[in-house]
């Protein structure tokens, strides 16, 4: 009777062994569908060598084929990287980390160089339209290169206007003299001395000495640092502004007061501290006497052959107005080579005699001066200017910059670029 109950105990047991092993068979490629092998590194896995053939192993054991040309984008990056290691089998590591003996299946390069063939056999991209064209590539390369094609992580962005630097926040270095002048202004709104009101000025001019409080933090309008023209010819000037958190910018009047305009939080304090700035908050041209002139360096967007063959090609001049103002119509002017140009460095200067310096320097650089003969696009005359040289930016300016100081014994260059001597007057 014992007997015959372990029997059927064990019968039992048995039974249920076999449903388990059958349930297993039939269920585990559902249940672990979304689970993916180990990638197994070997102990040089950081060579390019390495790292492509495990990810060759890796598509191997999950999709139980060799990666086909055919295939999507990925699929067909592996086939070609697989193709390309077959010439490096020799190599231990890589031997060492081919789990399969993928490097020596031979069907490799037969499948990529048929897959080759068929493709350049019947590919017919269809031009009718924007669209169908699009279609035709993606068809042609596999609808795996879409995702890359819209990827634009890897892309860089358009370079910046150097010009943005000056806009930029940094530590002010000598903040120490200005801490006096923001406990004046605490003392003005504390004992109501002033009134602080919503700035609407968007375009308006701000004069030095201006408090304002921007995004909560009250800053002030130095100095005029730079006077600089707007693409009308409008003076635009950079000035500094100190910040009371211990920092100061270098901005263009024009987009300082839009800035604080689009800022809804943004005051203006009535009183001024010009008082408190001494000679700081002077306009450049009180402080330094009469602005005579510019001397510009010029670059060019010209795309004749004439001047295509030179690498520094610059013209090197001088206005007693402004740059921007002086160059607004380069594009009908043979002097500026038909063409706009872009502006590569001004020295403004006070007190002094542009059209001397004008000449010094061009004699000084009469071997680098280059005659560019083209046609004059309206009669088709032939037109030669003279005042373009071929030399590195920063060498014209340095030898500019020599005859300056050689004829103003006196000249001081200020940290704006200003060059000045003192007013005769």
């Amino acid at each position: 009777m014992v007997d015959l109950i372990k029997k059927r105990r064990k019968a039992k047991l048995e039974a249920k062994l076999v449903s388990r092993q059958a349930y297993w068979e039939s269920e585990k490629d559902r249940l672990f569908k979304d689970i993916q092998p180990s990638i197994k590194k070997g102990a040089d896995s950081s060579t390019p060598l390495v790292q492509s053939i495990v990810e060759i192993n890796a598509f191997y054991v999950m999709n139980k084929h060799l990666p086909r040309i055919d295939g999507d984008f990925e699929e067909k990056k592996l086939a070609r990287r697989l193709q390309s290691l077959q010439k490096h089998s020799g190599n231990e590591d890589l031997k060492a980390a081919d789990e399969h003996g993928l490097l020596k299946n031979n069907n490799v390069n037969d499948a990529v160089n048929e897959s080759v063939v068929e493709k350049k056999k019947n590919i017919e991209l269809d031009k009718s339209n924007d669209d169908t064209l699009a279609k035709s590539i993606l068809d042609v390369f596999g609808q795996g290169i879409r995702g890359k094609l819209l990827d634009t992580r890897s892309l860089k962005g358009s370079p910046k206007n150097t010009n943005e630097r000056y806009g930029k926040r940094q530590p002010c270095p000598d903040f120490q003299r200005y801490v006096e002048v923001f406990s004046r202004i605490k003392v003005m709104m504390d004992t109501r001395q002033t009134n602080i009101e919503p700035f609407k000025g968007k375009g308006a001019n701000i004069a030095l000495g201006e408090v304002f409080i921007w995004d909560g933090i009250t800053c002030f309008v130095s100095e005029e640092v730079r006077m600089e023209y707007d693409p009308n010819g409008k003076p635009n000037p950079r000035l500094r502004v100190i910040f009371d958190n211990g920092t100061f910018a270098d901005l263009l009047q024009q987009s300082f007061s839009q800035g604080m305009y689009r800022s809804s939080g943004t005051r203006r304090v009535s009183q001024s501290v010009a008082k408190y700035l001494d000679k700081l908050a002077q306009p450049l041209e009180k402080k330094y006497g009469v602005k005579t002139g510019e001397i510009y360096f010029l670059g060019t967007h010209s795309k004749q052959l004439a001047i295509s063959q030179y690498d520094n090609l610059i013209k090197i001049g001088v206005t007693t107005s402004t740059t921007p103002k002086r160059t607004n119509n380069a594009a009908h002017e043979p002097t500026y080579l038909y063409a706009p140009i872009r502006i590569l460095k001004i020295l403004p200067c006070y007190n002094m005699d542009v059209f001397g310096l004008e000449n010094l320097i061009h004699a000084a650089l009469h071997d680098y001066r280059k005659e560019i003969t083209i046609t004059d696009r309206v009669n088709y005359k032939q037109i030669t200017a003279t005042e373009w040289f071929d030399i590195p930016l920063e060498k014209a300016v340095d030898i500019a910059m020599d005859i300056a100081k050689g004829n103003y014994a006196d000249l001081k260059l200020d940290d704006s670029g200003n060059m000045v001597t003192p007013s005769k007057a």
